[in-house]
């Protein structure tokens, strides 16, 4: 499984990548938004894993530029599209 994390606090991102490894999943960790979005919105991951409350993007304003991205792309058989926002969003 491809994961994709931003978090911008250090420890708390070190924490999630440990985890994610110890399950043997290959994670991308990213610390600002600007540079999540460079990269994710060209990669095709199975798992994205937000902090909703970073700065300079939310993690609504995010979903809302993965649904754009999406819209003119084929569906692909077999793969569910799931998404989780927190509470502030």
């Amino acid at each position: 499984m491809r994961i994709a994390l931003l978090e911008d606090g250090p420890e708390q991102s070190q924490h999630e990548q440990g985890i994610i490894c110890r399950r043997r999943q290959s994670c991308d960790a990213f610390e600002t938004g600007q540079h999540f979005l460079s990269v994710v919105l060209h990669n095709n991951n199975d798992l994205l894993v937000l902090n909703c409350q970073i700065s300079g993007m939310s993690g609504l304003s995010r979903r809302n530029q993965q649904a754009q991205s999406r819209k003119n792309q084929k569906p692909e058989e077999g793969v569910v599209h799931a998404q989780v926002m927190a509470a502030h969003d």
